[in-house]
């Protein structure tokens, strides 16, 4: 027979295989390991409720204020202050919110230690029931359980606590966090009201306590640092002074400005001199001889009666004279002196000196800098231990009305739920990953088997409903079957839809190989997959074609298939086989319309032997040439041998899987059961595949259909016909 592989891609990824683990997939597992999830539910429900009766805990918080500039009008005085003195990394304004060092204060073990000497000291812990500090959790009662049954220790003997024993408790009940960002929340959580009221108080001002403490020591230790630097900083500028001294002495200087390191622009100043002194002599010669060329014109041109009167004249312009060449004699001698001091200069000059000079008016400028600085420190860090005094405060102090539980009942409840939901989903999940089920047709397509179908859940359906769901029983108290038949009137319905469509692939699948694939064994590898419904109802609908077909039930121990026709018959097969029936007196004819059906019969313990006899084989033959179809319905593979032998005789092979149901180790144990005993291709069959059957929601829905049901099986009643011999020849197809 030649292979015929029909694509039935799902929605997903296009001709692949879809592995995205979407939101139905999930709700799918949580659904097929449904009764380990309902253990685990109840189980974690009874813990939580439990643990809330027998394991209280009580819970307060504390509020502990951070107070900055913005909150405190010393903390805005004192920023202002330190603002003014030039600003630095220990300015006021920098604390916004809490610093981080404040929660490694209050997380470091010392701080528990100081905690545990206030309650050791409080009057109240004397009044208090030692039992309080030994009361556990669940979690801690059952490794303390551990621990005792293992290593034989019991840490609850000694009830003297010591600072430290009690310091390692509080460890466990005391939490800090941050509430916006001036605040510090304190919480305490421990199995008494009282006992969370009385170490909250205590924990909070011991807090406080400890953070200002400190703080203050940093700010001791970094001002004494500062002191120390100021005075050496003092001490360099002294011996920096003295050094000067020195120099200046050593080298005859009256003033550093007056040294040689400045000889560069003292020269230039000697230098813009003499050109001034040479410019002005120039410009007095020139009125020196302009002066006295206008005396001797004057004395030529005045008469000897005037020039008794221009006496006074010539005295002015005589003065003049006389003025300007002392004033030439004054400049001369300032620009040899000048002369003289730049040649001496000039001479004289020492780069070492110059570079000596520039060295020590550096060092002078860096020195008065540091110590500058370092009295803006010291004046800042006096500011921020008035600061940090009052910076750190109790702000709420809890009352009887705040300690409230901790978690309740229904939060732990819910919490149990999910973490039961988490573990079961996960457990399940495990588990089918160590046992894998088919889900899908890829999975069949790993088995090596031709796809021909799925057939969607029918448990919605109203009359499979009252089959297989909710079971309705007739006046005798039998289940009444007859609903299992979606092809019994109505081929139309979404429900025989998918039936239709396995019938096409099966029809062509005989036309390719002339006609031939007349017997059809349907098989599964356990009980329950579905093989009587699907084999019924596939014969119902090869029958709606005009083909004579005959259903025949091979399960000789637990045959059903005549409780979905309404068929009382106490003989079968069984009775063919052996010989006390002939087929003819056992077969129901017309339970459909072009349908026959053959029951097991009684039940029978010797039926393996029976169907391997030649008589099965023969009676198949016999009636390959009056039907046209002969299904084969076949007891569990893996159960019974029957089912392999039975397969020998069939043209088409058809192993059922139940969708997320059937293992799929036993299902290939199946098919290779089969392929040992008859080399030949097998075809698979999906049923209950999941979501599918709305692809058939065109056609009239199921909720009309069952009126037409209903008023056409009132008025049909299975025929029984009983006599001997064969059916009569095949009606036309």
């Amino acid at each position: 027979m030649d292979e015929l592989v029909v694509p039935n891609t799902p929605r997903g990824k296009p001709g692949g295989k879809n592995e995205e683990l979407d939101l139905g997939e999930i709700v799918r597992l949580f659904l097929r390991h449904k009764f380990l999830l309902a253990f685990l539910v109840i189980t974690a429900v009874i813990t939580a409720s439990l643990e809330h009766l027998s394991f209280p805990s009580f819970r307060v918080i504390a509020m502990i204020s951070v107070a900055n500039s913005d909150n405190s009008y010393t903390q805005a005085l004192t920023s202002r202050l330190t603002g003014a003195a030039g600003g630095g990394v220990l300015q006021a304004d920098s604390y916004h919110e809490v610093p981080e060092k404040y929660f490694q204060h209050l997380a470091s073990f010392d701080y528990f230690l100081s905690v545990a000497k206030a309650v050791h000291q409080s009057k109240e812990f004397e009044t208090l029931n030692p039992d309080l500090f030994l009361r556990k959790t669940l979690i801690e009662s059952l490794r303390h359980r551990v621990k005792k049954f293992l290593f034989h220790e019991d840490a609850d003997v000694n009830h003297t606590f010591s600072d430290d024993r009690l310091a390692s408790i509080l460890t466990g009940w005391l939490t800090f966090g941050k509430s916006g960002t001036d605040n510090i929340v304190v919480t305490a959580t421990t199995s008494d009201p009282a006992l969370t009221l009385f170490i909250i108080n205590i924990a909070a001002d011991s807090a406080v306590k400890y953070i200002t403490e400190h703080e203050v020591k940093e700010l001791n230790e970094g001002g004494s640092y500062l002191k120390v630097q100021l005075d050496e900083a003092e001490r360099e500028i002294k011996n920096t002074d003295a050094l000067i001294t020195d120099f200046k002495r050593s080298n005859q200087l009256v003033s550093m400005d007056m040294a040689q390191g400045d000889s560069n622009t003292l020269a230039v100043g000697l230098r813009h001199q003499l050109e001034d002194v040479d410019i002005t002599i120039a410009e007095n010669n020139k009125l020196l001889k302009h002066l006295a060329n206008s005396q001797r014109l004057q004395l030529a041109e005045v008469s000897k009666e005037d020039q008794a009167a221009n006496t006074k004249s010539k005295y002015g312009i005589g003065h003049k004279i006389v003025d300007l060449e002392r004033e030439n004699q004054y400049l001369e001698a300032r620009r040899e002196t000048v002369k003289r001091v730049l040649d001496e200069l000039m001479r004289n000059q020492d780069p070492h000196m110059e570079q000596r000079i520039f060295d020590l008016r550096k060092k002078v400028e860096l020195q008065y800098s540091l110590y500058q600085e370092l009295k803006k420190q010291t004046f800042q860090v006096e500011m921020e231990r008035i600061f940090v005094q009052n910076r750190v405060r109790f702000f709420e102090k809890a009352r009887d009305f705040n300690v409230v539980r901790s978690l309740t009942l229904n939060k732990k409840i819910l919490i149990a739920v999910v973490i039961a939901f988490l573990i079961g989903g996960f457990g399940a999940y495990l588990w089918e990953l160590v046992v894998p089920r088919i889900k899908n047709r890829y999975d069949l397509d790993d088995l090596n088997t031709i796809y021909l179908g799925g057939i969607p859940d029918m448990s919605r359906v109203p009359s499979v409903q009252r089959v297989f769901v909710n079971a309705v029983t007739n006046k005798k108290g039998q289940i009444d079957r007859t609903g299992a038949i979606l092809c019994r009137f109505d081929i139309d319905s979404p429900s025989a839809m998918a039936f239709k469509h396995i019938r096409t692939r099966i029809l062509h699948l005989s036309e390719r190989s002339g006609g031939h694939d007349q017997i059809i064994s349907v098989h599964s590898a356990q009980v329950g997959e579905g093989k009587t419904f699907i084999s019924a109802n596939l014969a119902s609908c090869i029958a709606h074609l005009k083909r004579k077909v005959l259903l025949v039930d091979c399960d000789l121990r637990r045959g059903t298939t005549s409780e979905i026709f309404r068929t009382k018959s106490l003989v079968g097969l069984s009775e063919v086989l052996s010989a006390e029936e002939k087929f003819g007196a056992v077969v129901k004819r017309n339970v459909l319309p072009l349908l026959d059906l053959l029951p097991s019969g009684r039940n029978n313990q010797d039926a393996t032997e029976m169907i391997a006899s030649g008589r099965f084989a023969e009676l198949l033959e016999d009636l390959r040439s009056i039907y046209d179809y002969i299904i084969l319905d076949t007891p569990p593979v893996i159960v019974v041998p029957d089912s392999g032998l039975i397969a020998q005789h069939a043209d088409m092979v058809l192993m059922l899987a139940d969708c997320n149901s059937s293992i799929k180790e036993n299902l290939s144990t199946a098919i290779e059961t089969i392929l040992n005993l008859k080399q030949k291709r097998i075809y698979s069959i999906l049923n209950r595949l999941e979501g599918s059957r709305q692809d058939y929601v065109y056609v009239v829905p199921d909720r009309i259909l069952e009126a037409r049901i209903g008023r056409k099986s009132a008025a049909v009643e299975p025929v029984s016909m009983s006599g001997s011999g064969f059916p009569p020849p095949k009606q036309g197809s």
